[in-house]
């Protein structure tokens, strides 16, 4: 299924739209443009290739990703995932899975759409560290890039470090700094799970947990700082069942519900109400009340028995909201509804599969 991201190039190609609406998850199958195409060996020595097709949002933009040492059934277990995205820069985690022949292991690609052609390396471990994290964050610095890897240390005292492993296209070198943690945010870091990584103004980068908070790294470059910052609660209608109200204590994913952004050095931050639960069964009910699903000719969207999910903001209009929409939530295809949040308007609407 599509996850959606939004992403902007400062870089611009002639024939690339500003900025795009990722499909992080990467596909197998599919036409890319010659003139994304970049290529790469992985750690074994395997040809990689990566290209994309290119589309203004809401139309997804594509990843395609080709490589020998990957079946179509791993591809489709496990496909290759846009982690990271900052400028013309993306990081594309690709998981080769055990086989007889050879070992699990996982590599982590750095793609430059421009400017000029296309660019895709391998980024090699830093020593000692034999895993980089799966959230790992990427800084543009004009034709450079930095590439920032976390490794929290937890102990026997109880007290917390946060090591950054930071990597610069520039010098092609690792270097490790130790973050400061003010006081009180130790509580925060064992509940702590990222699933978003953004960056932010004067080379300071954000891990996102959507239920607990932003952690914000100042200056990763020179004396990393982490600030905490928290995010509202739930809204009366989401808290009720997804944290503990009539579900198990299981973790759930609020990412259906919620975004978060960062432009112009500002955090953005949305979240989307679920109603009902269904009367007759006791299950939620994860659509939107509406009267039907149309664009009438005032263009306003009505919607019936639409289960819309995964709001994404984006970078460059305040006033935008993209939505995934579809009429089962085990569809393969559906909608992407580009939604004017300011005059409540539908904007346009691009169908997926």
């Amino acid at each position: 299924m599509p996850q959606p991201a939004s992403s902007g190039s400062t870089s611009r190609r002639f024939d690339f739209p500003d900025s795009v609406l990722l499909d992080t998850v990467a596909h197998a199958d599919g036409c890319g443009d010659d003139a994304t195409t970049a290529r790469a060996e992985t750690s074994d020595g395997l040809p990689i290739e990566v290209s994309f097709v290119a589309a203004d949002p809401p139309t997804f933009t594509r990843c395609v990703v080709r490589c020998s040492g990957l079946t179509a059934g791993e591809f489709s277990k496990g496909p290759p995932f846009i982690i990271g995205a900052d400028g013309a820069f993306l990081v594309i985690r690709v998981i080769f899975p055990c086989r007889s022949d050879r070992r699990c292991f996982t590599d982590f690609f750095v793609y430059r759409s421009g400017p000029g052609t296309p660019l895709l390396e391998l980024l090699r471990r830093p020593y000692p560290v034999k895993h980089l994290s799966d959230h790992l964050g990427i800084l543009s610095c004009g034709e450079h890039f930095l590439v920032v890897n976390p490794k929290w240390q937890f102990h026997a005292d109880g007290q917390v470090r946060c090591d950054l492993h930071v990597f610069s296209s520039k010098t092609t070198s690792w270097e490790s700094k130790v973050a400061r943690l003010p006081c009180g945010v130790e509580a925060y870091i064992g509940d702590f799970i990222p699933t978003k990584v953004l960056s932010v103004e004067g080379r300071s980068i954000a891990w996102v947990d959507l239920w607990n908070g932003i952690l914000l790294f100042d200056s990763v470059t020179s004396n990393p700082e982490v600030r905490l910052i928290q995010l509202p609660p739930l809204m009366p209608i989401n808290g009720r069942y997804l944290r503990g109200g009539g579900l198990d204590d299981t973790y759930i994913s609020v990412d259906p519900n919620r975004d978060i952004t960062c432009s112009n050095g500002w955090f953005r931050f949305i979240e989307m109400g679920f109603p009902l639960l269904d009367g007759s069964t006791g299950q939620l009910n994860f659509r939107w009340q509406a009267a039907g699903h149309h664009v009438q000719e005032d263009n306003q969207l009505t919607f019936m028995n639409l289960i819309c999910t995964y709001p994404t903001m984006d970078l460059y209009d305040d006033n935008i909201l993209y939505v995934m929409a579809k009429m089962k939530g085990t569809d393969p295809s559906g909608w992407v509804l580009s939604v004017n949040t300011e005059n409540k308007k539908l904007e346009k609407v691009s169908p997926f599969s």
